[in-house]
């Protein structure tokens, strides 16, 4: 055998050797660097999620306590409320009853005669203009989509049909603004679906007005901003719709009121 061709061939394996050598080492280290970039971009991004979330609590947490502070407050735990009560037939297109019970306000409908919008006004003496208001409204029952809840505001004393705005929200997820008067109705704000709203669950809706400037939140967060001037001042309330004919209850609690 060539001694020569044999220390060639062996020094060609020792080369071939090192080179992969080189080459698992250069990869594991590529993949050293990969996983650890990957854990720390995860771990940034549970430290920004941690972070909105601490803000997003924080906020609520100041709205609430904000709340807290409102001239008017309502927690239903007792039936001295000035809130109306008492069995219904045929009110409106509705069969049923209103009752304060276990600190919440029950708005039951037994029997639809035909879809039907309602409301029922927080009393006050004098027309209330700017203001800031609350509350928290839950149904269960009711077609998909055709059964929500919510405010009437600067509805005229005069009736709906000299002017009054709602503020609702649906059993599908949705929630709709709009101005009712002799005309008709017209939408403010299109039909429209947020992930701050809870299915079938409690959501608190929120009014802020300003002169001609409105506000609407949805568990503490802003879901629509509006300029209008069709009404300025009038009733408060609280309001129930059913589109179809299907019966539904509807809770309401924790209302608050501060005029500005």
């Amino acid at each position: 055998m060539d001694n020569t061709t044999a220390e060639s061939k062996k020094g060609f394996l020792q080369n071939d050797r090192r080179l992969v050598c080189s080459l698992l080492v250069f990869y594991a280290l590529c993949l050293f660097g990969l996983i650890s970039a990957a854990l720390w971009g995860l771990n940034q991004g549970r430290q920004f999620n941690a972070q909105q979330h601490a803000n997003a609590t924080a906020t609520a947490i100041a709205r609430v306590t904000e709340q807290s502070q409102f001239e008017v407050i309502e927690s239903f735990d007792n039936t001295a409320g000035q809130w109306r009560v008492g069995k219904f037939k045929n009110h409106h297109g509705w069969d049923g009853s209103l009752e304060v019970k276990k600190g919440v306000y029950v708005w039951t409908v037994d029997k639809v005669q035909r879809p039907f919008l309602d409301d029922v006004e927080f009393f006050q003496p004098r027309p209330i203009k700017d203001f800031e208001a609350y509350v928290d409204t839950r149904l269960t029952g009711g077609t998909e989509g055709n059964s929500c809840s919510g405010f009437v505001f600067h509805r005229s004393f005069q009736g709906w049909g000299h002017g009054a705005y709602i503020f609702i929200v649906c059993n599908d997820s949705t929630f709709y603004i709009a101005y009712y008067d002799e005309g008709g109705w017209e939408s403010l704000s299109g039909r429209h679906s947020d992930e701050a709203i809870l299915a079938r669950d409690w959501n608190r809706l929120e009014i802020s007005a300003f002169d001609d400037y409105f506000i609407f939140s949805i568990n503490h967060k802003a879901v629509y901003f509006l300029k209008d001037d069709h009404q300025t001042e009038g009733a408060l309330g609280l309001l129930v719709q059913i589109s179809d004919t299907t019966p539904t209850i509807f809770w309401f609690d924790n209302f608050g009121f501060q005029s500005q």
